[in-house]
């Protein structure tokens, strides 16, 4: 299961790289936004391998920022749905496999 998660983690962050490639900010430059939005899930990536309870924490309060960002980014009438679609899939399931690996560790 902890493997399931470290794919769905970079899964994530290939999609939040792809979808700023494909559609790039028109307010910011590109290359800015796009390590805005992967340096939080970056920081998290060797922990993923061997994470204590104390990290998932951290790393589910680090979702639901993502989570949101899915939701406002779906509901714009402006932008594509598929990407935040896709965003939205992610962070759910990342969610709930992060809560069934930190219930199944011994307290």
């Amino acid at each position: 299961m902890k493997k399931s998660l470290f794919a769905l983690h970079h899964a994530l962050i290939l999609l939040l790289l792809v979808w700023q490639w494909k559609e790039p900010s028109q307010v910011a430059n590109p290359l800015v936004i796009a390590l805005a939005a992967t340096l939080p899930l970056l920081a998290f990536s060797a922990v993923l391998l061997r994470p204590t309870r104390n990290t998932l924490v951290f790393y589910l309060l680090l979702q639901l920022l993502y989570f949101t960002h899915a939701v406002v980014s779906f509901v714009n009438p402006m932008g594509h749905w598929s990407w935040p679609l896709l965003e939205l899939l992610l962070t759910v399931a990342i969610f709930c496999l992060a809560v069934l690996i930190g219930r199944r560790m011994p307290a």
